[in-house]
């Protein structure tokens, strides 16, 4: 009874280990932490994120592209930027005529985003190492500020529209969180 009760105790704490770690992104160990995951998780990144950004160019390029359309030179930051994935899916868009800023907090990440960026030959995009919570423009300076499934690393002030943070930055704001499909689909059904 003893072994069975220790080997379930084991297998409790292997789960637990792998949610903190691989599902839970050392979110709750703090920014450090999640730096620290991130600086050495840089390389393998975009390899193990490549099913999520599979359909892009069909589904979040769109949706990009109507928030940004009404600007003439539109200006938009991309906050926990990771490897570049939305500044240069928007970048790489022909009708596409702004600036793009990806921000994140580790540089690593933005050193990956930076090899992308010249493998694609993109010139619209610059890359800054930062804190969503201390961003250093003044309310407004961008058209559109966009989180692509990273609103999780954040205090609720950053994450929310009209508090401090990140939001202020922006005249618009477009969060992307990953939802199941059955959730989605129900969303969908339901008209929201």
């Amino acid at each position: 009874m003893a072994l069975l009760l220790g080997f379930a105790t084991l297998c409790v704490l292997a789960l637990l280990t792998y949610w903190l770690l691989f599902v839970g992104e050392l979110t709750y160990f703090g920014p450090r932490a999640v730096r620290l995951l991130y600086h050495f998780g840089a390389p393998h990144y975009d390899a193990v994120r490549h099913a999520l950004a599979a359909h892009d160019d069909a589904v979040l390029k769109p949706l990009l592209l109507s928030f940004v359309v009404r600007y003439p030179v539109p200006s938009v930051l991309d906050v926990a930027t990771g490897t570049g994935r939305v500044p240069l899916l928007l970048a790489a868009t022909p009708i596409f005529t702004g600036h793009v800023v990806g921000l994140d907090l580790t540089p690593a990440m933005l050193a990956r985003a930076q090899a992308r960026q010249q493998e694609r030959e993109v010139s619209s995009v610059s890359w800054i190492v930062g804190r969503a919570e201390q961003l250093r423009w003044p309310d407004e300076s961008f058209d559109l500020v966009t989180c692509l499934e990273a609103l999780e690393f954040f205090r609720a002030t950053a994450a929310c529209p009209g508090r401090d943070g990140a939001c202020l930055a922006a005249r618009r704001y477009l969060y992307c969180q990953q939802i199941p499909r059955s959730l989605g689909a129900a969303l969908a059904r339901a008209g929201v």
